[in-house]
């Protein structure tokens, strides 16, 4: 934590499943509670001055069926996400963590599936602004992210929130979450480095229209976007443009950004933070910036 706050970054994204708050259920594989670990996590931000956004990766069931849930269900339904026990899960963190100096921020779930319908998502994410505002983390101290993932989903969610739920009015310092990689499906596949940059502008102003977090981003690229000859300086600058071009859209989320992830495999160095910021793809300097309240975060998860 202190090489985080060292490297420029102010806040810290914790992604936790719901097993560590509440223990497994009968015959998951899992092991908890096991708070003290997060409890451990955000004393380290609070001691080295950076803040904490508590994030509900795993869901009871599965906010969808894949991995990032805690593990990949190909029988999954959306019935399956247990939104009640979800709820119970937010109110113990948001009763254990409330007025902690550090903790200005909770993620209600993960990438939840495009499988689910509008309504039921919707629904959740009002009655978990709710639970976490009554269970004693107030608008002026926490924010509270609500995610959308993809940006092929924003407007439904965003229009379905408005008409039933009225919800950034009824609910103040809440944001939409965002993921914005530029790697996964064939489509992106295909794109050169320019259709790359330019996509970052779109995202601009996407992040201009709505209360948004860019929960995850990296410098991960495809081979298409790369240098046809593998020149490994003609790379560096092209992944350099490529951070250059994100920070720069993602300065405009009204909440900030967090690079994913903080270290990873050897082989995944655009994943990596750390490696990024050693081979001057990411410059210490464009991380740098004010610290408010899960607002203009520079991050890391």
């Amino acid at each position: 934590f202190r090489r985080i706050r060292d490297a420029g970054f102010n806040a810290v994204r914790i992604p936790f499943g719901y097993w560590v708050v509440m223990g497994p259920a009968n015959g998951e594989a899992y092991i908890g509670p096991c708070l003290e670990y997060v409890d451990r996590a955000v004393a380290w931000c609070k001691a080295y001055g950076l803040q904490a956004l508590l994030d509900l990766h795993g869901a009871p069931g599965g906010e969808s069926g894949d991995t990032p849930c805690g593990r990949e269900q190909r029988d999954w339904k959306w019935q399956d996400w247990r939104r009640e026990a979800s709820l119970e899960a937010l109110k113990v963190l948001a009763r254990r963590y409330c007025g902690h100096p550090s903790v200005t921020g909770i993620s209600v779930c993960n990438e939840p599936s495009d499988r689910l319908p509008v309504e039921v998502l919707c629904e959740f994410y009002h009655r978990a602004c709710s639970v976490i505002r009554e269970a004693g983390m107030p608008p002026d101290e926490v924010a509270i992210v609500l995610p959308v993932y993809r940006t092929e989903r924003l407007d439904e969610i965003w229009r379905h929130w408005n008409r039933q739920y009225d919800g950034f009015a009824r609910h103040v310092n809440v944001t939409f979450d965002l993921h914005l990689y530029h790697c996964f499906g064939p489509w992106w596949q295909r794109q050169s480095l320019g259709n790359h940059l330019r996509m970052t502008k779109r995202h601009r102003k996407i992040l201009r229209r709505v209360p948004a977090v860019v929960g995850e981003w990296s410098l991960a690229l495809p081979p298409a976007a790369h240098s046809d000859d593998d020149d490994p300086r003609e790379n560096d600058e092209r992944l350099r443009a490529f951070a250059t071009a994100q920070l720069e859209a993602y300065g405009h989320a009204s909440h900030g950004w967090f690079f994913w992830n903080w270290c990873d495999s050897p082989q995944s160095v655009g994943w990596d933070a750390q490696r990024c910021i050693e081979r001057n793809w990411l410059i210490k300097a464009q991380l740098a910036g004010p610290t408010v309240v899960l607002a203009e975060c520079r991050s890391a998860n």
